[in-house]
């Protein structure tokens, strides 16, 4: 009996360690590293989510990182036993930095209530640049602008009428009827300058020249504009000259084409001769304010 008894009591010994090595192995787990938490609220003491928390030291060897939640707790687990750097950031608030926290084998390290400030950004300053569309979706008509820095430097004519045969579905007519303007004749156009209607009252022509040297802008514009401008099935040529501000600025200018510039042609028996010709102008234009910002 004694063989058996010895074995039975080695059976139960054997169970009994088998039985309770899990539990050291796992008593062992629990105090070889130590926890870090803390809770973070702004200076109305409301809880702060979303704050960042990164931890670094010596015995950290990859940055540990957390969180903090809806309430603004955070807990960050199973850290080694030393000194870390604790660092708290937040797109809203002013980070902070807690240097030297110890973290004691088996226990929890408590930062407390960390109260946030709020962050003040200045932002550079946002400048935006961009073109008018070339579709105006407000409205059914048609057309176009032109500023001096269009025309200025291209061998065309004087007069501003001239100038608007750059724009689309604008030409010259091959009659006397001056601009065509979509397929319209000259004589059912507009013409006005500064807002006043300069149109030839008895055939609708244009009743006033003016050299490009004083034109601000020129507008042209057809389809379906708006009923006051009566009788206007062609286009709608709107000028707008230079007026005062309280910048000075000036320009003087002068004109002249003549076929006496030219060297003498030869001319076949069926050529028509041009002709003696001169063209010339002469003027300046000056602006500015004579009481600034009132006159």
């Amino acid at each position: 009996m004694r063989p058996a008894a010895a074995i039975a009591n080695a059976t139960i010994a054997f169970l009994v360690m088998l039985f309770l090595f899990p539990f050291h192995q796992t008593a062992h787990a629990q105090f070889v590293t130590g926890d870090l938490q803390f809770r973070v609220v702004d200076s109305l003491g409301d809880p702060v989510p979303g704050v960042n928390a990164s931890v670094t030291g010596p015995n950290v060897q990859v940055g540990r990182g957390a969180v903090t939640n809806n309430l603004g707790f955070c807990n960050v687990l199973a850290l080694a036993p030393g000194k870390i750097s604790v660092r708290l950031s937040h797109t809203a608030y002013q980070p902070v930095v807690f240097e030297n926290v110890l973290i004691q084998l088996g226990r929890t390290t408590s930062l407390g209530k960390i109260r946030f400030l709020q962050r003040t950004v200045d932002m550079p300053e946002l400048v935006i640049s961009a073109q008018h569309l070339t579709i105006d979706p407000r409205t059914t008509s048609y057309g176009s602008n032109l500023r001096p820095s269009d025309f200025e430097d291209l061998p065309i004519e004087r007069n501003y009428r001239s100038i608007s045969t750059l724009l689309p579905l604008v030409s010259l007519s091959t009659f006397v009827d001056d601009l065509n303007v979509a397929g319209a004749t000259g004589l059912e156009n507009k013409y006005l300058i500064d807002g006043v209607d300069v149109t030839e009252t008895y055939k609708g022509y244009t009743g006033t020249d003016l050299p490009y040297n004083f034109i601000k802008e020129i507008s042209m514009v057809g389809g379906g504009y708006e009923a006051e401008y009566r009788g206007a099935l062609g286009g709608i040529l709107n000028v707008v000259t230079y007026s005062g501000g309280n910048e000075f600025s000036g320009e003087a200018f002068g004109f002249l084409t003549s076929n006496g510039l030219t060297g003498s042609q030869r001319q076949g028996p069926l050529d028509i001769a041009s002709g003696q010709f001169v063209h010339y102008d002469v003027g300046f234009r000056l602006g500015g304010a004579i009481i600034p910002d009132q006159l």
